[in-house]
């Protein structure tokens, strides 16, 4: 499943915006000091999930949204459908 990609960035509230990545050997961005940094997520849309470790804090994303890489969210949904109303947990 999604185990091994790294999730990039996560605004610090909990309701919050992310970022993955799926290449774990990548240059990981710096954290921010996110307290979520190092925390996994379950992610889930439409009957579909996908699971990611936080490592970075979003600055510019909105206080609600996700906003995820091409492979996370062809996980979850149709490329095609640019976005999607998801719900996540800590995993």
């Amino acid at each position: 499943m999604a185990l091994a990609k790294l999730l990039l960035a996560l605004a610090c509230t909990v309701s919050s915006a992310v970022a993955f990545s799926t290449d774990p050997l990548r240059e990981l961005p710096e954290s921010n000091n996110c307290p979520s940094c190092g925390k996994t997520m379950r992610i889930h849309c439409n009957g579909n999930t996908t699971t990611a470790k936080v490592v970075d804090k979003c600055k510019g994303c909105a206080g609600d949204s996700i906003d995820v890489t091409k492979a996370v969210f062809g996980d979850l949904a149709d490329l095609n459908l640019g976005r999607v109303q998801v719900t996540w947990e800590w995993a």
